[in-house]
């Protein structure tokens, strides 16, 4: 196997179980303390609800590395909706932020709110190319 390959398939493996152990602390936090406000991307709750998204996320995300780690072809499948999910929540959040940039740019860069754009944006590209991965690894004969 080519070095860019195992590269490619390390960054995306390493981003899958940051996130998913990221889901775990979320989760941890809002048992901790209920009144927990949960602000990602499309998901803005507060308290126990957040439990809804976090929860049903990160059992996705594990039974799906587990499934990869045996070598089964539905864990790819698995993280391919796990990645997809996370993907377009953050690729709204990333519209959203834009949209308040382009509007009000002085106001939104002064509150420290425009940096914050390209770190959505670079956590939708990681996204994405976790969507691609899965993807190609869920359906290879269409790759």
């Amino acid at each position: 196997m080519r070095f860019g390959v195992l590269l490619w398939r390390l960054v995306v493996l390493l981003w899958t179980i940051f996130t998913v152990v990221f889901l775990a602390v979320i989760s941890v936090q809002i048992l901790r303390e209920p009144g927990f406000p949960l602000g990602i991307t499309f998901v803005q709750t507060r308290g126990l609800a957040g439990l809804w998204i976090t929860i049903p996320s990160f059992l996705l995300g594990v039974v799906g590395l587990l499934l990869l780690l045996v070598r089964r072809p539905i864990g790819a499948k698995w993280l391919l909706v796990y990645s997809s999910f996370w993907a377009a929540s953050t690729f709204y959040g990333a519209i959203e932020k834009l949209r308040t940039v382009i509007h009000q740019p002085l106001a939104v860069c002064l509150t420290g709110m425009c940096a914050t754009l390209p770190v959505t944006l670079a956590i939708l590209l990681a996204f994405l190319l976790c969507v691609v991965w899965y993807g190609r690894q869920a359906f290879p004969k269409l790759a």
